[in-house]
């Protein structure tokens, strides 16, 4: 039978959650991982998918690594150190959850690359001690800049940054940099001929932690600053970058600063953006970067 993403999901997050038990010891043998696995896949099918699977069905896919007992038994165990709870929240459905509450207002392009990115992140094991909503605010921040640019999409953002309380600042700044790590390296295995720079952007905050871009030639990031005092904060994000000259801004405006690392070579995009007002032409800055790294 055919079954649905949330439900692979929903079993990998499970998995993951029987594994960081301290009682569970199953990584040690390859045989009882493949076990769990199985196990953890019939059981959430059995509580997601309207269509069962039975365990002699899982067991003749194992070729021969289990029995439908096996499965059955490990089951119960697993059931017990849980304490029943096999319902876990995934990233895709808190992305499915954003894209309900926000509806029309969200581009067909922006839901799909939010719900892939989201997908994609189970497969991450960076990403495993992160909860599932930061991992979903992440992807849908990702998509966002990714493909929109108008005002309706920054009001979507900056509504979805109010929900943050108690969220770290450096943590959802690094799940956004593993998503866009996976989703370059899928455009570039996508288009191997591909020579230019990609434009797909990270944004990243005044505070966010060292950013090694020695070994991400081609990745871009953009820093978004409202007020001047932030607008100061970002002379460390270019520290690198001697002649580059930061605009004057106001209240009624807000200053995107793209950068785009080359092996040599950073370029800079001055963008400034009145509040209900189209952009306006970037000013663009060309800049030798005297190292790799470079703090914002």
């Amino acid at each position: 039978c055919e079954l649905d993403q949330d439900t692979a999901a929903m079993a990998v997050r499970n998995l993951d959650r029987y594994l960081s038990l301290s009682s569970c010891s199953i990584l040690e043998c390859r045989k009882a991982f493949q076990v769990a696995s199985m196990t953890l896949l019939y059981t959430t099918v059995k509580v997601v998918e309207s269509d069962l699977v039975s365990p002699d069905s899982l067991a003749n896919l194992s070729r021969g690594v289990c029995t439908a007992s096996d499965i059955v038994d490990l089951e119960a165990k697993i059931l017990k150190e849980v304490n029943w709870h096999i319902y876990p929240p995934t990233a895709l459905a808190f992305v499915r959850l954003m894209i309900e509450a926000f509806g029309d207002a969200l581009p067909k392009e922006v839901k799909d690359s939010a719900l892939q990115q989201a997908f994609d992140s189970i497969h991450e094991y960076e990403l495993v001690p992160f909860p599932s909503s930061i991992v979903a605010m992440a992807a849908m921040g990702n998509s966002l800049d990714e493909n929109s640019t108008n005002l309706d999409s920054l009001q979507i953002w900056t509504s979805l940054l109010q929900t943050m309380e108690g969220v770290s600042c450096e943590d959802f700044i690094h799940v956004r940099q593993v998503l866009w790590k996976v989703r370059l390296s899928k455009i570039t295995c996508a288009d191997d001929t591909a020579t230019e720079p990609s434009d797909k952007a990270v944004c990243l905050s005044p505070s966010s932690s060292m950013v090694d871009l020695s070994n991400k030639p081609t990745l871009s990031f953009c820093l978004t600053i409202g007020s001047q005092d932030d607008l100061s904060s970002g002379y460390d994000t270019l520290s690198s970058c001697e002649s580059v000259v930061f605009p004057e801004t106001s209240e009624t405006s807000e200053t995107h600063i793209h950068i785009i690392c080359s092996e040599n070579m950073t370029e800079c995009v001055l963008e400034q953006i009145p509040q209900h007002h189209s952009a306006q032409s970037p000013t663009c800055v060309m800049a030798e970067s005297s190292h790799s790294e470079m703090k914002n």
